[in-house]
């Protein structure tokens, strides 16, 4: 499959003249995800873009070569610019075949022996071939949150556990680089509140804070007012139409999605609803997890489920994050496991082999179909898990 990547999608990038972007004569244009992100950030270490509209729109009419009233926003939390920093001296297609090698070996490192080797069905389908194309971050966080379960779980995920005085600083570096996504350190973040893993969190928060200030002389506080005001309209209705062009709600797999697309929910009102549903989600988890109601695996479990339904913002690739779950039930020891982990799969298999693009389950049919069998998931993770320890 490595191959496939490599012909099919870095051989051809070599090949382009100006890699990441496509310009038709009537003004659309097409970013590739990482070219344009690492192209924001190449301008952030320069001293030319922050978080404002014109810092974006400037960059892409550079870019293409003429003024262009369009651009794809930068979505990420500064900590992601620290992440693409050390990539900002490689020419844009040589970052991109990095960035593409690092999340193959993140894909290894799931699949590696004493993984069940079926995860790769999950992380090469139609949409993990998307993720690689797009230059997307999922392979690599859930890479990183598989890390924290192995170490959280200790000797139920592997032979020899972390003692945890000493794991701390590791874990805490893994979810500050998490913030670059923050609704991905949120997931992670609540099931160690829940664990009551105090010190962890707040090395990550402090990682977060010191590595912002040290930002603040070029990004200062408009650069964060935008960056907040960016999240915070991340939909079609309330968005600058200078942005919404790249948003695609209806692409999605989750409540924002189901109430847009099939009940037709405005998609602003949807955003709320979905972030509000997230919100009480979340603090049942780490209730739960506080006064000892859950395991382990059901918390790690339900939090991702939970991230997948409910979070406003996951694009389609971020269902591949639903390999986590299926790790965690494929290590129950319980009866009848072999048949939950098939119909685990089964279930999973539904979301990750129907991308947007394929016909008859585009749209209306499409996304109840994988809101439903997440919610079955969840069922299923629910009466295998909640009795473990």
């Amino acid at each position: 499959m490595l191959l496939i990547v490599v012909w099919r999608l870095l051989l051809p990038a070599l090949r382009q003249e100006n890699f990441g972007i496509v310009s038709d004569a009537e003004g659309g244009l097409r970013i590739q995800d990482f070219a344009g992100n690492l192209a924001f950030a190449k301008a952030f270490w320069a001293g030319k873009a922050s978080y404002d509209l014109e810092s974006h729109l400037r960059l892409t009419s550079e870019w293409v070569g003429r003024p262009v009233q369009r651009a794809m926003p930068f979505n990420y939390s500064p900590t992601m610019l620290w992440v693409l920093g050390p990539l900002c001296v490689l020419p844009t297609v040589w970052a991109y075949i990095f960035w593409t090698m690092l999340s193959a070996a993140a894909v290894w490192w799931v699949t590696r022996p004493g993984w069940s080797v079926w995860l790769l069905a999950v992380l090469f389908s139609p949409i993990g071939v998307v993720c690689f194309g797009l230059g997307q971050t999922s392979f690599l966080t859930t890479a990183a949150m598989l890390f924290l379960i192995v170490r959280d779980l200790g000797s139920e995920f592997q032979q020899h556990p972390v003692r945890r005085g000493t794991s701390d600083w590791a874990d805490a570096v893994v979810l500050w680089a998490l913030t670059a996504k923050p609704p991905v350190a949120v997931t992670s973040g609540v099931v160690f509140l829940a664990r009551r893993r105090w010190r962890c969190i707040g090395l990550a928060v402090a990682l977060g804070l010191l590595s912002t200030a040290v930002l603040l002389p070029r990004l200062g506080i408009h650069g964060l007012r935008e960056y907040v005001q960016l999240m915070t309209h991340s939909d079609v209705e309330t968005g600058d139409p200078a942005f919404t062009w790249s948003l695609a709600p209806e692409t999605m797999g989750n409540v924002r999605a189901l109430l847009l697309v099939t009940f037709g929910v405005g998609d602003a009102a949807a955003s709320r609803w979905s972030s509000a549903l997230w919100g009480v989600s979340l603090i049942g988890i780490v209730a739960a997890g506080l006064r000892r109601r859950l395991p382990v695996k059901a918390l790690w479990a339900f939090a991702v489920l939970a991230y997948l339904l409910f979070c406003p913002h996951v694009s389609s690739t971020g269902e591949l994050h639903l390999a986590l779950v299926l790790a965690l039930v494929s290590h129950e020891n319980q009866p009848m496991a072999d048949v939950v982990r098939w119909v685990a799969l089964g279930l999973v298999l539904v979301v990750v082999y129907l991308p947007p693009e394929i016909g008859p389950y585009r749209g209306v049919l499409r996304i109840p179909l994988i809101v439903a069998a997440k919610v079955l998931l969840g069922c299923l993770v629910a009466t295998r898990l909640l009795h473990s320890r």
